[in-house]
């Protein structure tokens, strides 16, 4: 089967939906439940299972990321229940930097456990990061209902709320977290944020003149500040909070809009005209990339169209551009490799399909793709591991069952190939072809002496 096809399949099942973007990878951490007596008090997770996950927790301690991942991947597939491995492959995942992936296992462990607290923090705080603050409030509810007192989960519940317009519901949170904390600077913050949302200027003018005393050189504080006295007429005020801010970020186009604001209040005309220029260009320099597969014609849509005509070389040259347009897109990175595996080039097929498997090392097509490449380069050990690799992060994989067997029969070994091949044929028993190489392997058994 040719692999561009294989990876349009791929595509129309739903497999590579874009999520959220990534982002700047966190800080690297021992996954939540690295204490090794938490998984050994799951009665359902045989000791199979449980080895990788251990593995895993070794990598992951030896700074060996993409191998944990590969390792907690697989203690999740051979055993769908294993919540513990879920909740450290989405930890390893998020320190990896990959949101979306690390997401997936956080939602995969918390169908298993709603309430599962690993799980549940650590993926609010990446909704609220990437603005899904739809999906993060839910979270959020449940953890402030099994901590009420738990001061960052009110705050984070209040700005999902201030965010999805539920108003009320955002200042019972906040002032009651402002109670608790009445000068932690991300309550003040996020209290005055929603004064400045709900048409309440003045109340925020002295949460953030408190604020920006405590944590002079953040941001946030400094713009809501100037902002706020931009509300009250207080133009030179929000002058000098607004420098401030663009000093600190010197990125933000919003600090430059309202300092325009300020200056044509002032008549200061220059001022306000040199602003609104670097507004434009900072506005311009921030858009990000959206989905570019899901915008109407694009180098990625076009590629994908081509490779299903069987014009590989047109493809290729679609999905380079689209890899220029989003270089972090391990999908296309994928879809070049099985283009130029089809074109012929196993080197550059080979490269791309090794970078696609550092990028997002829990795929197992990935995996499996390398694999083939591997072995049409005459690298049949590494075909052998990387289709393995494959196998453990998808257990049910017949076509990778029967890949095994078929490079064990590359070696002579007959026996491993029969294995191979019965398991092949137990996942799919209808596929003619899987039949048929177990009897071949079967009549080779035979001959041997």
């Amino acid at each position: 089967m040719k692999l561009a096809v294989l990876w349009a399949a791929l595509v129309a099942i739903g497999g590579w939906e874009q999520g959220p973007p990534p982002s700047i990878p966190a800080t690297a951490q021992e996954p939540k439940h690295a204490n090794t007596s938490v998984a050994q008090e799951t009665p359902k997770n045989s000791p199979d299972c449980r080895a990788p996950f251990f593995m895993g927790l070794d990598h992951y301690r030896n700074h060996q990321l993409d191998a944990a991942i590969i390792d907690f991947s697989g203690a999740a597939a051979c055993n769908p229940s294993f919540i513990e491995a879920k909740v450290a492959l989405g930890d390893a995942l998020m320190v990896k930097g990959d949101d979306r992936r690390a997401l997936e296992a956080y939602q995969a462990a918390l169908k298993l456990r709603p309430d599962d607290e690993d799980a549940l923090r650590p993926a609010a705080s990446l909704y609220l990061r990437h603005e899904s603050n739809t999906q993060a409030a839910p979270l959020l509810e449940t953890l402030v209902k099994l901590h009420p007192a738990d001061l960052k989960a009110k705050t984070d519940l209040g700005i999902a709320y201030a965010a999805t317009g539920q108003f009320p519901k955002a200042e019972q949170q906040l002032d009651a977290a402002h109670r608790m904390a009445p000068s932690d600077p991300a309550v003040t913050v996020a209290l005055a944020a929603l004064d400045l949302k709900t048409g309440k200027a003045a109340a925020a003018i002295p949460l953030l003149r408190g604020t920006v005393r405590v944590v002079p050189d953040e941001y946030k504080p400094h713009f809501l500040l100037g902002s706020a006295y931009n509300r009250v007429g207080e133009y030179q005020s929000a002058v000098e909070e607004l420098k401030s801010a663009a000093t600190l970020d010197p990125n933000s186009f919003e600090a430059q809009y309202q300092l325009a604001q300020a200056y044509e209040h002032l008549d200061l005309h220059e001022q306000r005209q040199e602003a609104m220029e670097r507004f434009n260009a900072l506005k311009e320099q921030s858009k990000e990339n959206p989905d570019i597969r899901a915008n109407g014609p694009s180098p990625l849509l076009d590629a994908e169209t081509l490779a299903r005509a069987g014009k590989f070389e047109e493809a290729i040259e679609s999905a380079k551009k689209a890899l220029s347009l989003d270089p972090g897109n391990d999908r296309i990175v994928f879809l070049l490799a099985s283009l130029y595996y089809d074109a012929g080039d196993l080197d550059l097929a080979l490269q791309n399909a090794q970078k696609g498997t550092a990028q997002a090392p829990s795929e197992w097509s990935y995996h499996y793709l390398l694999g083939l490449i591997e072995e049409a380069s005459g690298q049949v050990e590494q075909a052998d591991d990387s289709v393995k690799i494959a196998v453990r992060l998808n257990p049910r994989c017949a076509e990778c069952y029967d890949r095994l067997g078929e490079l064990a029969m590359r070696v002579a070994n007959s026996t491993l190939a029969i294995q191979n091949f019965e398991r092949a044929v137990q996942l799919e028993p209808a596929k003619s072809e899987y039949k048929l190489h177990l009897q071949a392997a079967y009549h080779a058994a035979e001959k041997k002496p």
